[in-house]
């Protein structure tokens, strides 16, 4: 049997400093050293693997997206991992890109191909893996807030699949997906609501409809599109209209002689309209009282690798605002538009190229 040749101080440090460096923004505590050991993957422990195994991994960014490679057989060059789906009893779960799914023990060195396709993987096996992302589930001081969203913003904005930002004192989140099936993207989301299997997402891109679970770090798309969720399900959600944000939590929390986030006086206005037209760089279209809108626009850099054919408008377009912030514009099928203003912080991850 395998030895684990590397000390709990190893195994730690790295994974310290890139918790502590994700968190630095937050006004919450990052994890301490004993809480990333509790929630650590056994299998995949340091931030790098050893020589010698049939697995390798390599943590660069976030302490829940490892790279990781297997090597089948020794006739054969490393397999890159497609997705990390995480970790129980039997060990580490990774999806191939020759689309199986295999089970990784470090103690051992044993890889075992489990199924021929994610599809096969049994309800209960999903729902029996843990993750990292556990390290954030933290409280929420109201019971009515959605507990996958519970920080003021994502804690881990390059390891979770969903970030969030939440703009002011109350209601809903600015959404966005970072990562579907191992692949980034920086698509924008529009949040339905949440319930006891997780918060509901309407992707702006694939217009899928998404079950995000912070506890697994996990996406699972619940329908095709938004129209055929039955009334039975949207009645389950819950809404945050009303709802205070952790935001606001935060903000009560707070010394009065701090400096602290101002409560936002007016709910993020909804920009709609039809008939709409990108021609130049500029987005027209008509508002609900006939007259017409024009704003200079460009595709979120994040998303350039999967833009629709050239001459098809659909999708995510941002507006650029004085003072850092923008619109995020999304274009339906039959030229709808929908608009919301986002904040300075989230406009620059849409904006970032991707990696």
């Amino acid at each position: 049997m395998l030895r684990r040749t590397m000390s709990i101080t190893t195994a730690v440090c790295a994974t310290v400093a890139l918790a502590s460096c994700m968190m630095a923004q937050q006004p919450i505590a990052p994890p301490t050293p004993q809480e990333i050991l509790q929630h650590a993957d056994p299998n995949l422990l340091g931030q790098h693997s050893p020589s010698g195994l049939k697995v390798g991994w390599l943590f660069t960014g976030s302490i829940l997206t490892p790279t990781i490679a297997l090597r089948l057989d020794s006739a054969r060059a490393p397999m890159d991992v497609m997705d990390y789906l995480g970790w129980n009893a039997e060990g580490s779960w990774l999806i191939a890109k020759d689309r199986h799914v295999y089970v990784w023990s470090l103690p051992g060195n044993s890889l075992t191909r489990k199924y021929e396709a994610a599809a096969e993987i049994p309800t209960a096996t999903l729902d029996s893996l843990r993750s990292p992302a556990e390290l954030y589930l933290y409280p929420t001081p109201d019971k009515r807030m959605d507990p996958n969203l519970p920080t003021p913003q994502s804690p881990d904005p390059d390891g979770l699949r969903i970030g969030w930002v939440y703009r002011g004192t109350e209601g809903g989140p600015v959404l966005y997906f970072t990562s579907i099936a191992g692949r980034l993207n920086r698509e924008a989301g529009y949040y339905l609501g949440w319930n006891d299997k997780g918060s509901w997402i309407n992707n702006a891109t694939d217009g899928h409809v998404y079950i995000w679970n912070l506890r697994q770090n996990r996406l699972t798309v619940a329908y095709e599109e938004r129209n055929r969720i039955p009334a039975s399900v949207l009645a389950s959600l819950h809404q945050l209209e009303g709802v205070p944000t952790p935001l606001a939590a935060y903000v009560h929390t707070q010394p009065v002689s701090g400096p602290t986030p101002q409560p936002q006086a007016v709910r993020d206005a909804i920009i709609e309209g039809t008939g709409a037209d990108v021609r130049g760089g500029v987005l027209l279209f008509t508002r609900p009282d006939k007259t017409r809108a024009s704003y200079k626009v460009m595709r979120p850099r994040m998303t350039q690798a999967a833009l629709p054919p050239a001459g098809d408008i659909t999708g995510t377009w941002i507006a650029m605002e004085e003072g850092g912030d923008g619109i995020m514009f999304t274009v339906g099928p039959d030229k709808s538009v929908s608009g919301r203003e986002i904040p300075a912080q989230a406009l620059k991850m849409l904006m970032q190229p991707p990696q």
